[in-house]
């Protein structure tokens, strides 16, 4: 997906007046294989895929921020099944496992942790992510 097709997602989206959908406040059917922004619920953020790396195991890891705004491809994340049993296209349903993948370095949403301290990156090595219902509080 290029930054434009990401774009005039949005705005079709906008224009069908869902804003909040393409915002992750919207009630559209999400389905595997679409890319999404995952906003943080208190600060508003959106969680992006940085350029700087402090890995100290895995140099090609990408650190994993938050940024004010979604401009640009570096807070979009594709939606992937781990399971063969659901494939590109199928509806992401409640307790799903789940890979994520970020637009700009094609590289995996990763959670690991060492010596006690917890750290999310983007890396080679997957991470699977559960889908619970939850409610932002807005």
């Amino acid at each position: 997906l290029s930054v434009r097709a990401l774009q005039e997602m949005l705005a079709s989206t906008g224009e069908k007046g869902n804003d909040g959908a393409a915002q992750g406040g919207g009630h559209r059917t999400l389905l595997y294989g679409h890319a999404i922004l995952l906003r943080h619920s208190y600060s508003g953020m959106y969680l992006a895929c940085l350029k700087t790396s402090r890995s100290q195991t895995d140099k090609l890891a990408f650190d994993v921020g938050l940024q004010e705004d979604s401009t640009g491809e570096a807070c979009w994340w594709t939606i992937h099944p781990a399971s063969k049993q659901r494939s590109e296209g199928e509806k992401v349903r409640i307790g799903d496992d789940l890979i994520l993948v970020s637009v700009s370095t094609e590289r995996y949403l990763h959670l690991s942790i060492s010596n006690g301290d917890t750290m999310v990156d983007a890396s080679f090595m997957q991470t699977l992510w559960n889908v619970h219902p939850t409610c932002s509080g807005r």
